[in-house]
């Protein structure tokens, strides 16, 4: 081929329609011809500035899907700070009663008599009161006393 036949042929050979006889052709002139291998980049580079690749318009599918997902999140973003508002309320007001139990004072010795101890055993068993175990101490000592001998 002369050099007006690969001119020519430089457009059909940026746009992959040459068959592979002259493609093979056009690429040998191209290693040989400065002004042809000019041309070429001239075309391409106007190719990429007229033809920018356009991308595709979302399908149906995907459109519902983004959309369902800007749904559900404005839903949790909306409901989310009141349910942290009432998490931390609830946690707080939680910790608050767990405190006041655990250091309120004991009331009249309740506490006290919960306690399971070798004396409060004893006394349950004879009867006793506390009141009257501070009466006779010697009554307490000699079921202590008996406590120990078992």
């Amino acid at each position: 081929m002369i050099h007006t036949e690969i001119q020519e042929k430089l457009e059909a050979y940026h746009d992959h329609q040459l068959n592979e006889a002259d493609r093979r052709l056009v690429e040998v002139h191209l290693g040989a011809c400065v002004d042809c291998d000019e041309s070429l980049r001239r075309i391409t580079s106007i190719s990429r500035a007229v033809f920018r690749p356009v991308s595709p318009p979302p399908t149906d599918f995907f459109v519902s899907r983004v959309m369902a997902r800007v749904s559900e999140a404005e839903r949790e973003s909306s409901l989310g700070v009141f349910q942290r508002f009432w998490q931390w309320t609830a946690f707080a007001l939680t910790a608050l009663a767990a405190f006041l139990i655990l250091n309120s004072p004991a009331d009249n010795g309740a506490a006290s008599s919960r306690v399971l101890s070798t004396r409060n055993v004893l006394m349950a068993g004879s009867g006793a009161t506390y009141a009257s175990a501070d009466r006779s101490n010697e009554a307490m000592d000699s079921l202590l006393d008996l406590s120990e001998e078992i």
